[in-house]
């Protein structure tokens, strides 16, 4: 994701800490998405795009968890709020 913008910049909003990817993990299995016998492959930090009720785009910092079981499968857990975002139809932004 690139940003451009005309004129001097000014810091936006408050500096936030992201979830570490093992407390984005435990979200996962808290919620029953990660079971006994499955096999964290993956965690990659990237971006979700989300649309606010007012209409506008929000890219927040996401990991994106890959959990191999029956079939493998990826999560998306909101790094900055620790959200579990739906997993169908997303598009991640690495």
């Amino acid at each position: 994701y690139t940003q451009t913008m005309l004129g001097e910049s000014e810091p936006q909003g408050n500096l936030v800490t992201i979830i570490p990817p093992m407390q984005a993990i435990e979200k996962l299995y808290d919620r029953g998405d990660l079971l006994p016998n499955d096999t964290v492959k993956d965690a990659t930090i990237g971006y979700y795009s989300r649309i606010l009720s007012d209409g506008m785009q929000v890219f927040a910092p996401t990991w994106k968890i890959t959990i191999e079981g029956e079939e493998t499968k990826d999560h998306f857990v909101n790094a900055a709020e620790g959200l579990v975002y739906p997993s169908d139809d997303v598009e991640f932004l690495q």
